[in-house]
């Protein structure tokens, strides 16, 4: 149990109600703001889903040295995305556990 439950629990009558009150403001912060988080975490994936899928679809209309530029940069982008999303997905469980305590 945090210390601001703990110190709820110790209170009583309408200081109770306060510190409920405040508790009740602060989660409902935290659920704002991790639900802020998860959306921006989502919209990273879909951004960098679609710079890939672009510099794909360049690469399939493109010539042979064009190609071979645009393959390799469709390589980076995905291997620079992929490393992003894991690191959000591992500070979206972390933030998830802080919750939790």
């Amino acid at each position: 149990m945090g210390r601001p439950e703990a110190e709820r629990d110790q209170t009583v009558g309408q200081a109770k109600a306060k510190l409920q009150a405040k508790l009740d403001a602060a989660q409902n912060r935290l659920e704002a703001r991790r639900d802020l988080i998860k959306g921006k975490i989502e919209d990273i994936k879909r951004e960098g889903e679609a710079k890939i899928k672009s510099l794909h679809e360049q690469a399939v209309k493109a010539k042979s040295e064009m190609k071979v530029n645009l393959e390799k940069r469709i390589a980076e982008t995905r291997a620079s995305h992929q490393t992003r999303v894991e690191k959000l997905s591992k500070a979206w469980q972390l933030v998830k556990e802080a919750a939790a305590a």
